[in-house]
């Protein structure tokens, strides 16, 4: 999940409680392309249409429209497990007066959504991001309820099946909107901001118990202003702040070292981190208009702008192909113009370039991409 766009510093702090977090941070900065054949599918979830869209994504990064799976409220949250194998969705169930969060069989034939293989309720929170770790074990929900922010802890069986990791931990007012693991997937980062008066902007490092993947607080740390989206790369975590990027090293015990320098000025401001691309060579960003930057990643960990591109329509949301070659974004507009867009992507030098637009349904709020290894 991503976020809305703005232009101006109060736009930004008024949008930004509308946001969906995004593509998402966890994973290894040496985490190579997919090879081999593969069924690759792409899945929108719209808040209006309330349905989940299935996408089959064509060698040429184009996308086929198959499907869709329609629930009797909007859905809020898609996001695939790493094997490919289950899609997290996040829902509105009217029933109950609450917000319920599945985990469906993904067809690896078709990519339609078969049986509900786990279910958790997360009553009144409406889900603001969620999150695989590598090994597929886990899966965490940013929550948001009256005020307060919580991240919600599972683990996933081998079935799909959800384990309920404790109590969701209580981060107070801190608005927190992406979560990020690091590559050996023991410990988790977000980070968040009270606005004024308080003024106070944190980073948050918690560690993964490996038995239930229940969270324990490691340490929290000073950010720059309105801190939102988080990326690890390697042994680094970059945090998107609104002015600037913050760098820090991961230690042996998960904490977190600020890099010297500690921050990094992109081309365009106000840059939601979306993710590393598979060499670990480049961050993805993309910014409050209509801007796409990638930043080049140092043996060092410094960042340097490598290009700079403007999208077709702002991104809402945003999600790398698991071949490197492609991105694809979408913005929550009603359908009656594209609100889905391809991208191709090069990983030799960074560069951009626009495929071609969608109507996907009524307000995308979530996209994400499930890849299926063919037998």
């Amino acid at each position: 999940m991503s976020f809305r766009r703005g232009v101006s510093f109060v736009s930004f702090i008024i949008i930004i409680q509308l946001i969906l977090a995004g593509c998402g941070g966890g994973g290894s900065k040496t985490n190579p392309p997919v090879v081999g054949t593969y069924n690759t599918y792409l899945y929108v979830a719209t808040t209006n249409s309330k349905e989940v869209r299935v996408y089959n994504v064509l060698a040429d990064g184009k996308l086929d429209y198959r499907t869709s799976n329609t629930w009797d409220n909007s859905v809020y949250a898609v996001k695939a497990s790493p094997s490919g194998k289950y899609l997290a969705v996040v829902h509105y169930e009217t029933t109950n007066s609450r917000y319920l969060l599945e985990t469906y069989a993904i067809n690896p034939s078709t990519g339609s959504l078969m049986t509900v293989c786990g279910s958790a309720s997360l009553e009144a929170s409406q889900p603001l991001n969620t999150l695989f770790t590598p090994n597929n074990n886990f899966l965490y929900v940013i929550g948001f309820d009256n005020g307060t922010y919580f991240i919600y802890m599972y683990r996933m069986g081998m079935d799909g099946a959800l384990t309920s990791a404790g109590e969701p931990l209580n981060l107070g007012s801190y608005s927190i909107r992406d979560l990020a693991v690091s590559a050996d997937g023991r410990y988790l980062y977000t980070a968040g901001w009270i606005g004024n008066p308080t003024n106070d902007y944190k980073a948050f490092a918690y560690r993964i118990h490996s038995d239930s993947g229940a969270l324990t607080l490691i340490n929290t740390y000073n950010t720059s202003t309105s801190p939102s989206s988080v990326i690890c790369s390697g042994n680094n975590v970059f945090i998107g702040c609104f002015s600037n990027i913050n760098g820090f090293t991961i230690n042996a015990s998960g904490e977190l070292l600020p890099m010297t320098p500690s921050s990094f000025s992109p081309e365009k401001s106000g840059l939601k981190l979306n993710c590393v691309d598979k060499t670990g060579k480049y961050i993805l960003g993309t910014d409050f208009n209509l801007g796409f930057e990638s930043l080049a990643i140092g043996s060092n960990g410094s960042l340097s702008t490598a290009y700079t591109f403007t999208l077709e329509r702002e991104a809402f949301d945003f999600v790398l192909h698991p071949n490197n070659q492609y991105f694809y974004t979408a913005i929550s507009g009603d359908g009656t113009t594209n609100n889905l867009f391809a991208y191709s992507f090069s990983p030799q030098n960074g560069t951009a370039s626009f495929i071609e637009g969608y109507s996907a349904g009524n307000t995308p709020w979530d996209i994400a991409i499930a890849y299926i290894p063919q037998r």
